[in-house]
């Protein structure tokens, strides 16, 4: 293993960091003072290219590590210490997928995963997503995360490299992975913090980098959450993390025009974003992130009513809304069923569902393996 001490002051800390950096060297009598951190702190990897190679940060009861793996082809393998398969790490950065699909005969929706990766993956495998060891099951079937694998829980690096491999194997077998970008993701991108847990404010610390740019623009899960999308559409149903409200549909009546604006702004300052009109509306409050007037009331959002949501419908050519950010007890249906709920409450670490569409049915998915027929209970005769 190499230090990452040199590596981490060339690369990373101010000059007033490494003034008091020489400081703590000349206080230690050695090379560099250690990090104290908790013991049984693991975490990573945190990958990243580097012209030709990639560079492998890892941090192992308490220690930080590194390693440096020559890129030799298209692909290439990283081992990790977690019990799932061999990290396949692409050569390139990726580019944006389509935001737009044709209808598929089986989509599976989950949101706020919040670092439960063993639920995440115990609801995948009871529903036939994914086998016992995290391999592809579901052929040309869609898998949709609708935002916020990011915060609370303890295990935020494995859901979001496990949801990287997924959409990988899921391509080779003609299906896909949509992952939304939630107001999580967005919020640890751009250095808001407040929601990280304990696990990661060790794991930054012990490598000695703020979390934000373990995820810059150069890491491997930075360049690869930067093509993500806030809204996608799979046939007639859209998703999106938090909801678009009218005016928001009327600003941009093409969902592509607002992935874009997303992507423009992931890195812009706060200054940045507010004088910027679109950058504004997509990060804002009433943003596709934040928003929630399709199931609460609050003093910045109003409660929709359902002709307000069928003018959203109709700028998108679609019949429903699946919606995350909005804890639910169950998957739920909401405003004469043009709105599913998704955010069944998988960031407590106890429970959590998922939805799932066969055969032009939606059901509720639950952990334990049973499928719920989705009914409105104030229509019993709406069309699911």
């Amino acid at each position: 293993m190499i230090s990452l001490r040199n590596f981490r002051l060339r690369r990373w800390l101010t000059p007033l960091t490494m003034a008091l950096g020489l400081l703590a060297v000349l206080a230690a009598g050695g090379p560099f003072a250690p990090v104290t951190a908790p013991a049984a702190v693991s975490d990573g990897p945190y990958i990243f290219r580097d012209g030709r190679q990639l560079t492998v940060w890892t941090v192992m009861d308490g220690q930080p590590q590194e390693t440096v793996v020559p890129l030799t082809g298209e692909w290439q393998q990283v081992s990790w210490s977690r019990p799932h398969l061999p990290l396949l790490i692409p050569a390139d950065p990726p580019s944006p997928a389509a935001d737009s699909w044709p209808a598929v005969d089986r989509i599976f929706a989950v949101s706020d995963i919040h670092g439960q990766h063993g639920l995440f993956y115990r609801l995948l495998e009871r529903h036939g997503v994914i086998d016992a060891s995290g391999n592809w099951r579901w052929g040309d079937g869609h898998l949709v995360i609708v935002g916020d694998v990011f915060d609370r829980g303890p295990t935020v690096t494995e859901a979001l490299w496990a949801i990287h491999q997924l959409e990988q194997a899921a391509r080779r077998h003609g299906g896909r992975v949509h992952f939304l970008l939630g107001n999580h993701e967005v919020m640890v991108l751009q250095g808001d913090l407040r929601y990280i847990h304990d696990k990661y404010k060790a794991a930054a610390d012990i490598l000695q980098t703020p979390l934000p740019e373990l995820y810059g623009p150069r890491s491997v899960l930075g360049q690869w959450l930067r093509t993500k999308h806030a809204a996608v559409r799979i046939g007639d149903l859209l998703f999106v993390h938090g909801g678009i409200t009218p005016v928001l549909a009327r600003q941009f009546p093409a969902i592509g025009d607002m992935n874009a604006a997303l992507r423009r702004g992931l890195d812009e300052p706060a200054d940045g974003i507010e004088n910027d009109p679109e950058l504004a509306a997509v990060f804002g409050r009433l943003g596709p992130f934040w928003y929630r007037g399709y199931l609460e009331e609050r003093t910045n959002y109003p409660l929709l009513r359902p002709d307000e949501v069928q003018d959203v419908l109709r700028t998108y050519g679609v019949s429903r809304i699946v919606v995350g950010h909005t804890t639910q007890k169950h998957v739920s249906l909401f405003l004469d069923g043009r709105v599913i709920a998704v955010d069944a409450g998988m960031k407590h670490g106890d429970r959590g569902e998922g939805l799932l569409l066969q055969n032009n049915r939606f059901f509720r998915a639950a952990l334990n393996g049973r499928l719920t027929k989705l009914v409105e209970e104030e229509n019993e005769s709406s069309t699911f």
